[in-house]
């Protein structure tokens, strides 16, 4: 008798398992197909029912601005170094910058700029605005710096010259 209780049991464990899990097969297949119209997209999914509102926070940002790209990283633990740009021809251009990942990272107004650099950073020194050739010597605060090599000198006209992606060792 007891047998034929626990085999009954077991009976409506299994049955019940199975009819929840053929109902939750059949609300995922009700809610894909309700996705498949604009209707019920826009009544069911979050993302398109945010789709076209502004992100902007409706008080202002909170972040701070700094007037460096530099500066406004993140700290992170990631190595870094100290790389010196000097401009040897002509002495100082105020028109003169250099850029760290498309963003200006400081002006040459007193013939040299020092930048925090990350590996993989990418470096360009504009110099487009003057009109005679230009000079520049790069120099790293240590020997973490694989590639642009400590004392490089760049020449080249006035136009975009390109230091290339910092490697470290």
């Amino acid at each position: 008798m007891f047998k034929r209780l626990r085999s009954y049991g077991h009976y409506i464990k299994h049955n019940f398992l199975t009819l929840v899990a053929a109902g939750c097969v059949l609300l995922l297949l009700a809610v894909q197909i309700l996705l498949l119209g604009q209707a019920g997209r826009s009544y069911l999914s979050l993302v398109d029912r945010l789709e076209g509102e502004p992100l902007a926070n409706p008080e202002g940002s909170r972040a701070s601005v700094y007037d460096s790209p530099v500066l406004n990283r993140l700290t992170t633990l990631r190595e870094s170094s100290l790389l010196t740009v000097t401009m040897l021809e002509p002495a100082a251009d105020p028109q003169a910058f250099v850029t760290v990942n498309g963003e200006v990272a400081g002006y040459f107004t007193k013939g040299e700029v020092a930048i925090k650099i990350y590996d993989g950073d990418y470096v360009e020194i504009n110099a487009s605005a003057g009109s005679r050739p230009v000079r520049f010597r790069l120099a790293t605060a240590d020997d973490k710096v694989a590639v642009p090599p400590n004392g490089l000198v760049l020449e080249g006209k006035p136009s975009v010259i390109t230091v290339g992606k910092i490697k470290f060792r």
